[in-house]
């Protein structure tokens, strides 16, 4: 999509992306990689568009998930959806995988997404969850959780230093990529999540 957000670098490249806390402690993260890097994968995370199928959608699902054995919890964006184009990968509790994998798998009619979440995420399932997708995006070998993202961060002092790539983080509950502040000062991101996103991969805008 262009004319998103201006991330290319004019002269010298930027720092690679931070993160902030949700109690206004601010932190930029220290791996290789570019900014305009980490808000395209976002971006292809937001934007994939692929076909559900019988199998992608699975059974009906524990609408609570009640004693979380064998729980699966269908994310809202795909109710009454097989055979039709969807757009974002889906919201998946506890799930890992690169752009390139999810497709595979969801091709192979693996089912897609699970708003369940317990110590114990499933394995069958397919899709990323908020910390999972960030991840991603930010080009990590492994899935560092909301609590492990302040360990390979720093800092930053004052939110108006935001850069396209940074996050935002509430350890424990929550994080989103940062994309842009808009003209009227709120802030634009990428972020997996239930609520806001109704189970998927999508972009929003925040006060």
């Amino acid at each position: 999509k262009k004319g998103i957000v201006d991330v290319a670098p004019k002269r010298a490249p930027e720092p690679s992306p931070g993160l902030v806390e949700a109690d206004q402690k601010f932190i930029t993260a220290i791996r290789p990689g570019t900014r305009l890097g980490a808000i395209q994968t976002g971006l292809a995370f937001e934007g994939l568009k692929w076909m559900v199928t019988a199998k992608n959608y699975g059974p009906d699902p524990d609408r609570a998930c009640v004693g979380f054995e064998g729980r699966t919890r269908r994310p809202g964006y795909l109710d009454r959806k097989v055979g039709q184009e969807v757009r974002g990968i889906p919201y998946c509790w506890g799930c890992f995988g690169s752009f390139i994998n999810f497709k595979r798998q969801v091709d192979r009619g693996v089912l897609a997404g699970n708003w369940c979440t317990r110590e114990n995420p499933r394995r069958d399932v397919v899709g990323v969850d908020c910390s999972a997708f960030v991840s991603q995006c930010w080009g990590l070998s492994r899935h560092y959780t909301t609590a492990d993202i302040p360990s390979i961060t720093q800092r930053l002092s004052n939110p108006w230093d935001l850069k396209p790539g940074d996050a935002l983080n509430k350890p424990g509950s929550h994080v989103m990529l940062f994309v842009k502040f808009t003209p009227d000062r709120k802030v634009e991101v990428l972020e997996a999540a239930t609520g806001g996103c109704n189970g998927r991969v999508c972009r929003n805008v925040y006060p």
